[in-house]
């Protein structure tokens, strides 16, 4: 069925896992490579997290099947951090390899001290108006979303140019 098929649609999103006492930063991972550090230039700065190395960790998203038909999924890698990376209190990242972490998966960067993050992949089913700008569709695409024709009860996003009512729309 098709409601089935928008599940498999997403980006995947790492954010602090509920009752976090320091006010932790949500962060999206599209398609891509992403760094995570204590320190720019990673994508993913964590400053707070004192045990998190300048360029700890980086974050693949990528395509293991065929882009557009199969969700992205995510792989974890530790950068030679001097306090690893975790998938739980007891299970630390081996440096240099990268590990696929999945929807729901916990993950620490840093010391004990540092805060678990949950790893979770976000459902994004987009519709675009035909009055959007050409290639609306493709960057939609870029970040994991699936771009259906009609709303539906699925639909997370609308695309639009301008807000025009219509019947259709106050109805």
């Amino acid at each position: 069925s098709s409601s089935s098929s928008f599940s498999t649609w997403a980006m995947w999103v790492l954010e602090p896992e509920r009752g976090a006492v320091v006010a932790a930063k949500r962060y999206y991972l599209p398609v891509g490579t992403w760094t995570l550090g204590r320190k720019e230039p990673c994508h993913v700065v964590m400053e707070e997290e004192k045990s998190v190395s300048r360029c700890h960790a980086a974050l693949h998203v990528v395509y293991e099947g065929l882009q557009g038909v199969v969700p992205p999924i995510l792989r974890v890698e530790d950068l030679e951090s001097k306090f690893g990376t975790w998938t739980s209190e007891t299970e630390r990242l081996a440096s240099k390899t990268p590990v696929r972490i999945r929807d729901g998966d916990r993950i620490r960067f840093g010391g004990k001290a540092a805060k678990f993050y949950r790893v979770r992949r976000l459902s994004l089913n987009v519709v675009i108006t035909s009055s959007c700008p050409k290639g609306t569709e493709e960057v939609a695409g870029s970040v994991g979303a699936r771009v259906a024709q009609e709303c539906s009860e699925d639909t997370t996003h609308l695309i639009m140019d301008e807000l025009k009512p219509t019947m259709k729309l106050v109805l």
